[in-house]
C-alpha cells in the first residue's frame, strides 16, 4: 500500500493511498479512529471529498464567523494576503482578462470566436484534469462554438436559455456537468456569475446553514443555478468585513474553507 498524498486537518490525519483495488482515501485520529474510507479513481476529486467529509466534523468551521476565522488562519491579511493573491486570485484574473480579449463576449455570443483560442485563454487549474479533458473534448467538437456560443449567452444574462443550450450539447456527447457549464460564464463575468463545484458548494452551504445544501441536484437547470447565486451573494454580504471585490474573492473563500488543510496553512 502506499501512500499517495497525506495531510492534516484538525485533528486528523488525511491520507490516500493507492492499493490493488485503486485509490483510497482515509481519515483517521488514530488507528481506532477512522472516520472516512472513501474510493476513487482521480486524486484530486478524492482529496476533495476526503477534506470536505472530514471538515463536516469540526464544529468550529460552521457558521460564517467560523469561515471568516478558518479563512484568516490559511491568509492573515485576507484578499489582501499576498499568498491568496498568488495561490487564489491572481491567475483567474489572468485567465478572465486573456479570455475578454481572446473572446470579446459580443462576438462569442454570435459564434464569431475560435474555440480553439477560446481553449487557450481560459486554461486554469480551476478545473480538475478530467474536467479539463471534458472541456476540450467539447470545445474542441464539431458543436463546440455552439457551446461556447449558448455559455456567452448565459453570461450575458440569458441563463435558462444558455444553460439549457450548453446542457443538451453536453449530453449529445455525454460530457454533462455542473463545472462544464458554469466555467466560461464565471470567466467572462465574475461580477455576476459563479463557477460551480458541487461537492466544495455543498459542504460549504453545509456548514453555513444554506438551503443550497440540500437544493442542489446534480440534474441543471437555472433553478438550480439560481440558488447557487443566492449562496453567493449571501456569503457577499457576510463576509463584507474582508471586501471581497467580486465573485472571484468568494468563489476563493469558498473553496478555501471548504477545501484548504492544516498543510496549506503551513506552506510559504
Amino acid at each position: 500500500m502506499k501512500t499517495i498524498k497525506e495531510g492534516r486537518l484538525g485533528k486528523h490525519t488525511l491520507r490516500i493511498v493507492e492499493t490493488k483495488q485503486g485509490l483510497q482515501g482515509i481519515a483517521f485520529i488514530d488507528a481506532k479512529n477512522r472516520s472516512a474510507i472513501l474510493s476513487g479513481d482521480d486524486v484530486d476529486e478524492l482529496w476533495e471529498q476526503l477534506v470536505l467529509e472530514t471538515g463536516k466534523q469540526s464544529a468550529e468551521y460552521f457558521g460564517y464567523k467560523g469561515a471568516i476565522n478558518r479563512f484568516r488562519e490559511i491568509f492573515p491579511d485576507g484578499f489582501a494576503d499576498s499568498r491568496y493573491l498568488t495561490k487564489e486570485r491572481n491567475y483567474k484574473i489572468a485567465a478572465i482578462e486573456k479570455l475578454q480579449e481572446a473572446a470579446p463576449l459580443e462576438l462569442a455570443i454570435n459564434g464569431q470566436v475560435d474555440p480553439k483560442a477560446v481553449l487557450k485563454a481560459s486554461n486554469t487549474n480551476l478545473l480538475f484534469r478530467s474536467e479539463s479533458i471534458t472541456f476540450r473534448d467539447v470545445l474542441l467538437s464539431p458543436k463546440g462554438g455552439a457551446f461556447i456560443a449558448a455559455a456567452a449567452k448565459m453570461a450575458s444574462g440569458d441563463i435558462a436559455e444558455g444553460l439549457s443550450a450548453m446542457t443538451a450539447i453536453a449530453k449529445s456527447i455525454d460530457k454533462k456537468s455542473w463545472p462544464l457549464v458554469t466555467y466560461l460564464p464565471f470567466l467572462w463575468k465574475p461580477d455576476r456569475h459563479m463557477f460551480l463545484k458541487p461537492m466544495v458548494a455543498k459542504g460549504f452551504a453545509e456548514r453555513v446553514g444554506h438551503r443550497f445544501a440540500h437544493d442542489y441536484s446534480s440534474d441543471i437547470s437555472a433553478d438550480v443555478y439560481e440558488g447557487l447565486i443566492d449562496l453567493t451573494n449571501e456569503t457577499k454580504a457576510e463576509i463584507s468585513t474582508l471586501n471581497p471585490a467580486d465573485n472571484v474573492d468568494v468563489q476563493s473563500f469558498i473553496w478555501a474553507v471548504a477545501k484548504y488543510t492544516d498543510s496549506d496553512i503551513a506552506e510559504d
